[in-house]
């Protein structure tokens, strides 16, 4: 056996043995210490990502679940703002079916009335309810609609009804006769911006009737009022106008010119007006000029000759000692021009100097002088120059006459559509979808106008009395039925609320909701005006138009309730991803510490053994 004693290989191999048991140790450490597997990249780098990765996760779980629960918040004060607005419409509809009875005087019903005022005010601050300084349900976060008008559908009348079916001639669903005589007589009342109005027919009559009665009877009267004036006609080439705005004064030549009609210079040398029809002369013109910088004397083109030449009076220019000149029949034969595209137009010539054939400068104040820019002139300068800036076609005559002017007022108040409809396609709603009979039938729809909450028609009633005043139940019950299909809403832009719910852009909740004010419920007129059951008609009127806004109230009460119980099963499923997530990310962290203390012992009494040796 060799000895040696430069080198210790044995002493060597141990001591490299006690620093790694050391550095196995020291992890073991960290790990039993920390509760972590993986304390740092090194530990394990891909599975380290994948760990921070699957954390940020987890606490944007964790914050869509705080966004659901505050959701959730927001949409219960909504709720509850509604339900408020239910037990009130609840509370008022016994009073207006009180203020109906006619036990009540009118004393009595002007007590109802006040407190019935003093209900619609409640709604209007239900409405005004906020969370986080947000107003909820009062209109301002509505889904994107367009304005649309009341629609109310009668579906318990024979399919073949229609507006103009006698109501002699009526039949319900079942095809049993409505038994209306012609001595009878069909009121109609409907109310509008808080007021009752009613119009009546006999047995013959028909459901347009009634309409055309209702429009002509709040119909504002056509007013026609005649005015004479003395107007001065201006007229070029057999055109005429009275508008003195439409023509131009020239200061040189004491005449007009009408706008945009002889003042296009292009439109006089290239036989039409607008960029397409001179196009191609203009860029013959400029073609005259492409071999030429600016400034250098060239001979003018055929055409500039002509717009030069061309003129009806005599040609003036204004010299540098402010006399203005006279030239006859101007012929040039050279000039100085800039060829470019000026102020964005695609071509331009700017004529800085005009000479004639014996190069003598025909236009002092060369500075007047006008860019053709696109081939059309700016009627807004004036360009003391012949043949350019005021190129005149034709003379302008001046006359003056008697105008008389007729001016019609009126003809507003329409309140329905002229015809109904009568089919299974009653119209559409704000977002464009068609609305159709529940059972897919034919049915009477009565549509109101104009459409938005100022046409709103927010209760209809019909009523049938025999020649003795009695009322006819059946026909009565059968006719009355004409219930709100499509609900009238003013325009809105896409307001609705946005609830984030997922770790991705736009995984999200929208949630809109509708106007809970009075005017939107019917109530109210736009003007603030409540409706009336200050007469027996007047709250029969009204209890139609309380059972409607009950029944809007309730719509939007289930549709927050179902927000709400979709958050409920969202927050629901955040929790498990979160619980899953979170239990997955622990096996690639997590230390498992039973094993990691049998690792700290083994490398511990394997350290104290190299350390020995």
């Amino acid at each position: 056996m060799t000895m040696t004693i430069m080198h210790n290989d044995a002493s060597m191999t141990t001591l490299g043995i006690l620093n790694k048991n050391s550095s196995s140790l020291a992890k073991d450490l960290k790990k039993v210490s920390s509760g972590m597997k993986l304390t740092s990249a090194g530990d394990d780098a891909s599975g380290y990502a994948i760990s921070e990765r699957m954390r940020a996760q987890i606490r944007s779980l964790a914050q869509d679940t705080r966004n659901t629960q505050n959701g959730t918040a927001l949409l219960k004060v909504a709720e509850g703002a509604v339900s408020s607005t239910v037990d009130i419409l609840r509370t008022l509809k016994a009073k207006a079916i009180d203020a109906a009875n006619d036990t009540n005087t009118d004393t009595d019903r002007a007590t109802l009335q006040k407190e019935l005022d003093q209900s619609a005010d409640q709604i209007d601050d239900n409405a005004l309810v906020t969370f986080n300084g947000k107003y909820l349900v009062d209109g301002s976060h509505n889904r994107k609609i367009s304005a649309t008008k009341t629609a109310r559908t009668n579906e318990m009348l024979s399919t073949s009804t229609t507006g103009t079916t006698a109501f002699t001639d009526m039949a319900d669903r079942n095809g049993q006769s409505l038994a209306i005589q012609s001595s009878d007589t069909v009121t109609m009342s409907w109310v509008k911006q808080g007021e009752t109005h009613s119009v009546s027919v006999d047995g013959t009559g028909t459901i347009e009737k009634l309409i055309k009665k209702a429009n002509d009877a709040l119909m504002v009267p056509i007013v026609t009022t005649t005015t004479t004036e003395i107007k001065t006609k201006y007229t070029v080439n057999g055109v005429s106008t009275y508008d003195a705005n439409n023509v131009v004064e020239d200061e040189l030549f004491g005449t007009s010119v009408g706008k945009n009609t002889y003042f296009d210079y292009w439109s006089a040398i290239g036989g039409g007006n607008g960029i397409n029809a001179i196009k191609s002369s203009l860029i013959k013109f400029m073609n005259d000029f492409a071999n030429n910088s600016s400034g250098v004397v060239a001979p003018l083109s055929n055409y500039a000759k002509i717009a030069l030449q061309g003129i009806t009076y005599d040609a003036r220019y204004r010299g540098t000692d402010g006399v203005t000149h006279a030239v006859n029949q101007v012929e040039a034969a050279y000039a100085k021009i800039t060829v470019g595209s000026a102020n964005n137009w695609p071509y331009s010539i700017q004529f800085d100097e005009v000479y004639d054939a014996g190069m003598n400068p025909l236009y002092i104040d060369y500075k007047s002088m006008p860019r053709l820019e696109g081939g059309v002139y700016s009627t807004s300068t004036v360009f003391p120059v012949p043949g350019m800036g005021h190129w005149y076609k034709y003379p302008i005559t001046k006359t003056q006459e008697t105008v008389t002017t007729t001016t019609t007022t009126g003809g507003d108040g329409k309140v329905f559509e002229d015809n109904t409809k009568n089919g299974s396609e009653l119209g559409d709603d704000g977002t464009g979808g068609t609305v159709t009979t529940a059972d897919g039938k034919n049915a009477v729809t009565i549509t109101a106008y104009p459409s938005g909450l100022g046409g709103q028609v927010a209760g209809l009633t019909f009523k049938v009395t025999d020649s003795q005043g009695k009322v006819r139940r059946s026909a009565t019950e059968k006719l009355n039925a004409f219930d709100e299909s499509i609900r009238a809403e003013n325009a809105s832009e896409d307001n609705a609320l946005v609830i984030h719910t997922g770790t991705k852009a736009n995984q999200n909740v929208k949630v809109y909701l509708i106007d809970m004010r009075t005017e939107a419920l019917g109530l109210k007129s736009s003007t603030g005006a409540t409706i009336s059951i200050g007469t027996q008609t007047a709250a029969n009127a009204a209890i139609n138009v309380l059972d409607t806004a009950v029944q809007k109230a309730l719509d939007e009460q289930t549709r927050i309730g179902a927000y709400e119980s979709r958050l409920d099963f969202t927050a629901q499923n955040l929790t498990t991803a979160e619980e899953n997530v979170t239990a997955s990310e622990s096996t690639i962290r997590d230390a498992d510490m039973a094993k990691e203390m049998t690792s700290y012992m083994k490398h511990n009494v394997l350290l104290q053994a190299s350390q020995s040796m």
